[in-house]
This record gives structure tokens, sequence and C-alpha cells, in this order.
């Protein structure tokens, strides 16, 4: 029998479509209402709810991209624990033109912390910026280099490197050849669904630096965790204590190539294709 893999939660509608469906999603409509401050109005917003809670109930499985999403479809919709499931996503990455990462020269100076999204504030820029400039007065020379947004719309500072916006389906190569000289890929957001960028980073290689926030993974040893309050104090004080310790670092990078082989979409796919088909254990 057919049936339908979902990425958006109010499709495809109960009433068009026999065939079992399976929702796919980064965060539940409440998360983008309440977390993400989606303004619409009450009415709208009751229905919404009220439709997908419909759907997942109705639903063959509900599948997250994060427990922090899967967690939501249960705490918040009621949905039995045994019909949800958490499936990290790949990183969006051409696996077939990715070339063969090159070894770490060992050099931690300058420091370079990347950033790689459009919306620098709510991914953390300022904080970065804070915290280059503490190292910076510490005595470590510190560079942030941002892709994404427009040079023009982030603030002039010494230590930034804006870049603009490097297309990966065009410009591939440079896209993977600037992450990789990251020292650490950053995103420390206020509020976040799924955090590719990190998956990226570790895919790459490069250890990560994260706020424990949303459906960001968890670097582990793979990186920096932070809790959502932090500043660039808090940032600063771990950093210089890993320049301290290049030894660290290289545990770092060793961890973040170890583990980033995982978050490939091959990988997601046959997950998905093993929950569906009832040949594996899912958790």
């Amino acid at each position: 029998m057919e049936e339908y893999i979902s990425h958006f939660q109010l499709l495809p509608p109960r009433d068009l479509v026999r065939e079992p469906i399976t929702y796919y999603i980064d965060a539940t409509m409440r998360q983008w209402f309440e977390d993400y401050g989606w303004r619409v109005g009450r009415r709208v917003r009751s229905d919404a709810l009220a439709r997908e809670r419909e759907a997942y109930l109705s639903s063959r499985y509900v599948v997250g991209m994060s427990d922090w999403c899967s967690d939501d479809v249960v705490s918040s919709y009621g949905v039995p624990r045994e019909q949800v499931r958490t499936i990290l996503p790949g990183a969006n990455l051409d696996e077939d033109s990715l070339p063969p990462a090159e070894e770490w020269d060992g050099e931690l100076s300058p420091l370079r912390l990347g950033l790689v999204g459009i919306d620098w504030e709510r991914k953390g820029g300022p904080i970065l910026l804070d915290a280059a400039s503490i190292l910076e007065r510490m005595g470590h020379d510190v560079e942030v280099v941002v892709l994404g947004p427009d040079p023009k719309r982030v603030p002039a500072h010494p230590s930034l490197r804006a870049l603009g916006y490097v297309h990966k389906g065009r410009d591939f190569l440079r896209f993977v050849e600037i992450v990789r000289s990251f020292h650490f890929g950053c995103l420390l957001s206020r509020v976040e669904a799924s955090g590719f960028s990190t998956l990226e980073y570790l895919r790459l290689g490069i250890p990560i630096i994260t706020t424990a926030v949303g459906g960001i993974v968890d670097p582990k040893d793979a990186g920096l965790r932070f809790p959502i309050e932090a500043g660039g104090e808090q940032v600063a004080e771990a950093l210089a204590e890993v320049l301290q310790e290049p030894a660290r670092y290289a545990a770092m990078r060793k961890a973040a190539a170890r583990d980033g082989v995982a978050y490939r979409w091959d990988r997601t796919a046959n997950d998905m294709l093993s929950l569906l088909d009832g040949s594996t254990p899912h958790t």
C-alpha cells in the first residue's frame, strides 16, 4: 500500500486521502506560535492547532527531527508515545561532491569562530562578537567569520569577516573550504528548531559551539554547549581554557569527525524506511 510522508503539519488533508500518513517535522505549530513568536489571529491559531492534533492522532507515526519536537507532540497534543519517534536529519551537503578533509595544521591563532545563517542576531552573532572582544583583550587573536547576511547589515567590528551569501549549490567547494577553515562552527540561538548549520559543521569535521535550546544537536565531546542565558563573557572564558589546551581541541576535532559521519540524508532515509517497514526498533 502507498503511504505519505509529509513535512507539513496540515498536509495532506486527512479527508482527501485514505493512505497512511507519517509526519516528519522539525517543530510543531505550537512551537512556531509560542517559541518562535509567529503572530496569527486567535481563531486561525485555534483552528490550526486543532487540525494539527487531529492529523497527528490519525497518522501512522509522527517523527520529529529532535527530541524537543517529538516530546512536544506527546505533551502538547496528547499523541501516544508509541506513535512518536525521533529521527535526526542529515546535513544539507552534496555528499557526491564532498572533498576529503585535510589534517588540522595544529594552529589556533587566529581562532576562527564561524557562523552560517541569514538571521545574524537570532543565531547569536552579537554574542560571538562580544566573546571575540573579550578574547582580544586577553591577548588572543580572533576572527568571527560569517556566511549568509549582507555584510552591510552586520555591525562593524575589527574581528569580523562578513563574506556574504555563498550558494551551496553553485559554489559548493568554496562553501566547504570556508567552513573547514573554522575552528568552531557556532549557533548560539535563543530559539532554534533544527540547527542545520551545526549538522553541516559536524559533517565537515568542525567542532561546534551551541546553546542548549530547541532542536540543536548536543555536541557532547565535539564542542561546547552553553545555557540559553549565556553571554559573550561565558563563551570567551570557555574558549580561553580551550586555547590553553590544544590537545583538548584536537580531541574535539576527532569527535566531530567521528560523530559527523551520521549526519547524512541517506542514513535518515534508511532510518525512516526501517521504521515504516518495521525492521528496526526506534526510540
